[in-house]
């Protein structure tokens, strides 16, 4: 910390992201699992790990599906390709976004209103039926679908004004 007339200061960091900072979230944006990441990127579980971190000390999210999320909101990963998107029910899109928007899983849940066991069943359920590989996979394929745009395009998000 530093001080400037007695008052103590947190150092400034940048809320930009590193190159190995998007190089992570770009392979879990992929679908790739932790042994996956490690391997492309050819780095140990401690870097890896703090690079998420760091990430969410940028972003403030604590879920690696927000954070890929907000890399695309920044544009600090390039948006997918769009897909023509699947059938998708209101409340699987409402968990979709929620898990999109929200920093974590008691968040999400709070947000719509499920315990946290049932979130992440349901979570886990959405990765399954839509072909995910993982919830931040899940992440890009709602960009790729559209799924944010509808979300955005209704207004705020509950609780949110």
């Amino acid at each position: 910390m530093s001080r400037t007339r007695g008052v103590a200061h947190a150092p400034m960091h940048s809320t930009r992201l590193t190159q190995a900072e998007t190089r992570a979230l770009s392979a879990l944006a992929e679908g790739l699992d932790t042994v996956g990441a490690l391997t492309k990127l050819g780095i140990g579980l401690d870097t890896f790990n703090r690079t998420l971190r760091n990430i969410g000390d940028k972003q403030h999210r604590s879920s690696r599906a927000s954070k890929v999320h907000a890399a695309y909101l920044s544009g600090e990963l390039p948006m997918p390709d769009s897909l023509t998107a699947p059938e998708i029910s209101d409340e699987d899109r409402e968990l979709w976004v929620a898990l999109a928007n929200r920093p974590g899983l008691q968040a999400t849940a709070d947000a719509v209103a499920l315990s946290r066991a049932t979130t992440k069943k349901r979570i886990d359920e959405l990765v399954s039926h839509y072909g995910a590989r993982t919830e931040s996979h899940l992440v890009t394929l709602g960009h790729s679908y559209g799924v944010f745009e509808t979300a955005a395009a209704t207004g705020p998000a509950k609780g949110c004004r």
